[in-house]
């Protein structure tokens, strides 16, 4: 069986356009999870020098690995746009996010994670 010039060329169209669509939906989710992420750790507390330094690069790294595969991104939407009441117990980072906003309290006088809901 052979195609057609304007059957390849559809073809061709067809399959640049769903890798298009697929590499758009994967940067789109990289920044909403880095937006989420970084949500959660301001209304932790945890100051942002604390995140943004070297000695803190790889559990930052970790919690966004953590983040990006997390099942409950639309509690966790809720939680930070204050529509969901408690703690943050649905958060697979919630204990390290929990150590990062103590260490952000004895260095800077921030309010701790588990009192922020």
């Amino acid at each position: 069986m052979t195609y057609t010039m304007t059957e390849t060329i559809v073809a061709a169209v067809l399959v640049i356009v769903a890798f298009s669509l697929l590499a758009w939906f994967i940067r789109r989710k990289r920044a909403h999870t880095l937006f989420r992420m970084n949500s959660m750790l301001e209304r932790a507390g945890v100051d942002p020098e604390l995140i943004e330094s070297a000695d803190h690069a790889a559990i930052i790294k970790a919690i966004r690995r953590r983040c990006s595969r997390c099942q409950a991104e639309d509690v966790c939407d809720r939680w930070l746009a204050g529509r969901y009441e408690g703690s943050a117990s649905f958060c697979p980072n919630e204990e390290v996010i929990a150590v990062l906003s103590k260490l952000s309290v004895e260095t800077s006088g921030g309010k701790s994670f588990r009192s922020a809901a």
